[in-house]
């Protein structure tokens, strides 16, 4: 069983910002199948799982996806781990992805003057957005 991606960094999210989602696929590469009993943020803090019905079965050679999300009013850096339990061949296996996110001001915006050129205005709103990128 492997869990992809291994880890996942949010990048920069823009406090005004909805939650951001990202998708982690636990896939079973065994000839039989797999049961997934339990999913969890260790801890949570500004990071959410979108919920689901467990214990849920990955038929041999399947795939499950699984939703986590992060969204903060608060400016800060984020750190957390969705810990995803699974019994294969009856032995109980805990998987972890590591999950990283900032909040707050892009650093774009930040370094540019209120007397940079309209252009430079542009692109500074384009790169500061924050919602979803990562």
């Amino acid at each position: 069983v492997t869990l992809s991606p291994r880890r996942i960094d949010f990048g920069r999210v823009d406090p005004t910002c909805s939650a951001v989602e990202r998708t982690i696929t636990v896939d079973n590469l065994t000839s039989t199948p797999v049961q997934v009993t339990g999913v969890a943020l260790e801890p949570g803090g500004a990071f959410t799982l979108v919920p689901r019905t467990l214990p849920a079965t990955i038929p041999a050679q399947g795939s499950l996806t699984l939703e986590v999300g992060f969204g903060s009013a608060d400016a800060g850096d984020f750190a957390s781990a969705l810990a995803v339990d699974v019994i294969t061949n009856s032995a109980p296996i805990r998987h972890t992805v590591p999950l990283f996110a900032s909040s707050g001001p892009d650093l774009v915006e930040e370094s540019l003057s209120p007397l940079a050129s309209p252009r430079a205005r542009q692109v500074r709103s384009s790169v500061s957005s924050g919602c979803g990128r990562g």
